[in-house]
């Protein structure tokens, strides 16, 4: 060291330390778009002293406060759809003796932002619709998410703030329902209700299921399996359907067998009036029943069928009641089995119920032959075959 710098512990020396502050402008912007926000809750934090030295809203974009040199600080910035922010200021780099002006600029992070998508039935409000597919088409860039539920009527995306969206919503036998929206800024959590309205051809459906009951299903004697209690099938009902319905002319024979023969031919026109008018008729419209049934279904409509089983009085009853159960049976499995188990899914979640009514030969008119030595009479006249029969009697629509 030069001999003119060096110093005694004796020498008197004479410091002059000046002030220093720092004006400190904290700027808060959007860090999706860098909009000004305002509204921001803003703590200062003095760290050297870990105190709060500053707990207010700042109305406008701005804050401006007044800051020691010679301590440290931290922002803590909220709010509402933006992420909490820690914000250290650690390189404020003050001069001492000079005017010490700062701006920072500070970006709050928005919030995950989430959309809820729940679709219902337009006429009935409060029926929930499973088993649709919505598209949520961001409009500024075009992207697509898609997304179908087969076991809730609730659909769920991540989204970004401020940004217009266009929602999609498809489900069989509805009309397909556009929704424009703005995620906005400040709700995180969006929850959007779509109504969809059924395509007219269910409406009509839902008439014509009304209009079809009763539909009538007949079976040939001691059908479904011959000579059992049992009370279920090992047929379904299309299966006795053509087996009885191939009995036509053994039907004729036996009945018409009994007239005179001026009398014949009135009861071979009886017989085919059975198998036309009364038994395949009764299938044809069971067929269609099943189709116009799948349309509503789809819908996502709850439906109560309810089916009544009768037989005529040539058996025992406790063994017609037995029969009758068998009858009913052959049309559940008929129910199971339709178009590779396609009504199953309904009926496990309970869209589709189907209830059992009384059996047994107490449902028989009186008049019919209960006698087994007379067969022309007790088994092939028109009489005792439209009595074997099982009916859907009643359908109800409800809500699901």
């Amino acid at each position: 060291m030069e001999s003119k710098f060096e110093t005694c512990c004796y020498d008197i020396y004479k410091a002059e330390v000046k002030e220093c502050t720092i004006d400190l402008m904290a700027e808060f912007y959007d860090s999706f778009d860098d909009t000004a926000l305002s509204n921001v809750s803003v703590q200062l934090i003095d760290k050297t002293n870990d105190v709060v030295i500053y707990n207010e809203l700042v109305l406008g974009p701005q804050l401006e406060i007044a800051l020691d040199c010679d301590k440290e600080y931290e922002i803590v910035a909220l709010k509402r759809g933006y992420q909490d922010l820690n914000y250290p200021l650690d390189d404020l780099n003050p001069i001492y003796g000079q005017e010490n002006k700062v701006t920072k600029k500070i970006f709050l992070d928005p919030s995950d932002y989430n959309l809820s998508v729940k679709l219902f039935d337009l006429e009935e409000p409060d029926l929930p619709l499973n088993n649709a597919e919505v598209t949520l088409i961001n409009v500024q860039t075009g992207e697509e998410k898609i997304l179908a539920n087969g076991n809730s009527h609730i659909y769920n995306f991540e989204i970004l703030p401020k940004t217009g969206y266009k929602i999609i919503a498809r489900k069989s036998a509805y009309d397909d329902t556009i929704v424009e929206f703005n995620s906005g800024v400040g709700e995180p959590d969006i929850e959007k209700i779509v109504y969809l309205k059924k395509t007219e051809i269910v409406q009509v459906t839902k008439v014509s299921l009304k209009n079809a009951i009763p539909v009538q299903l007949y079976f040939d004697n001691d059908q479904p399996d011959r000579k059992t209690m049992a009370v279920t099938s090992s047929q379904n009902y299309t299966e006795t359907y053509y087996n009885y319905y191939d009995q036509k002319e053994k039907y004729k024979r036996i009945y018409a067998g009994k007239f005179s023969r001026s009398q014949k031919e009135d009861a071979e026109a009886e017989i085919d009036t059975l198998f036309e008018n009364y038994i395949k008729a009764g299938f044809d419209k069971y067929e269609n029943f099943k189709n116009q049934l799948l349309i509503v279904l789809e819908a996502g409509q709850k439906i109560n069928i309810y089916l009544r089983g009768y037989a005529s009085p040539v058996h025992a009853n406790d063994y017609n009641i037995a029969l009758g159960k068998r009858r009913v049976d052959s049309i559940r499995k008929e129910f199971d089995e339709w178009r590779e188990g396609i009504f199953i899914p309904y009926i496990e979640s309970g869209q589709l119920e189907i209830t059992e009514r009384s059996f047994g030969e107490d449902t028989a008119p009186e008049g019919i032959s209960d006698d087994p030595g007379r067969p022309s009479q007790s088994i092939f006249s028109p009489e005792a075959s439209i009595e074997r029969r099982v009916e859907i009697d009643e359908i109800n629509f409800e809500e699901n």
